[in-house]
């Protein structure tokens, strides 16, 4: 998560888009915050229940009762109780990396929270009636996150929103897994994030890209 005009009338949230990889380095760092910081135990109790909502996504989604990823999301707790993952970093599923990004951006607002903040009072209830322009940008993954957060408005809320975030990360990445595994070949695509300064750039965007069939907004 990235953070413009923090502690300004009106702030901006951004969350970026799935990990391509996993790295070491941050995956230390926040496992050192939730396991020291008392303020973000919501965040590492709700990876620690993932383990247990795996029986209700193979009911609710057959296609992934062969999936090995009851074993895959056991993980987590692993990595909750020594900070490392027991298999190859190099190889890790979207079962595991997206839960872990989702958890990894509402620890950084929950960070900006507690900085921005003073304890003992609800603090993304302060955050929502202090910032008169309050505004999340997501994309990608980032979008479970930011859609997490300005759906809350207050601290209750944003660990129940958080903890369904990263439960619906779990079921994506799982499913992700599931289609690459079959091998199918899809023709290739991409994504691209574009912003404009006016309406008529607007349009003319729109305009541009009508002529291509083979492009979606």
């Amino acid at each position: 998560m990235s953070l413009l005009a923090g502690k300004h009338p009106q702030t901006v949230l951004l969350f970026g888009q799935q990990a391509l990889s996993f790295n070491e380095e941050i995956s230390s760092l926040l496992h050192t915050t939730l396991i020291r910081n008392r303020g973000q135990e919501w965040i590492k109790d709700a990876l620690l229940a993932l383990p247990s909502i795996w029986e209700i996504i193979v009911k609710n989604v057959p296609l992934l009762k062969a999936s090995p990823g009851g074993d895959r999301v056991g993980e987590l707790k692993e990595w909750i109780q020594t900070g490392t993952f027991p298999r190859s970093l190099s190889s890790l599923p979207n079962i595991l990396l997206t839960p872990f990004v989702v958890a990894l951006q509402l620890s950084q607002y929950q960070s900006y929270l507690e900085t921005t903040y003073p304890q003992g009072i609800d603090q993304h209830e302060a955050n929502v009636a202090t910032v008169k322009h309050l505004e999340s940008v997501a994309f990608c993954t980032g979008l479970l996150s930011a859609i997490a957060i300005s759906a809350s408005r207050n601290d209750a809320a944003l660990k129940e929103n958080g903890a369904i975030a990263m439960r619906i990360a779990t079921l994506v990445g799982a499913i992700v897994d599931d289609h690459d595994a079959s091998g199918e070949k899809e023709a290739g695509s991409r994504s691209i994030s574009v912003a404009w300064t006016s309406p008529e750039v607007e349009e003319e965007m729109l305009s541009k890209l009508k002529q291509h069939s083979d492009v979606s907004t």
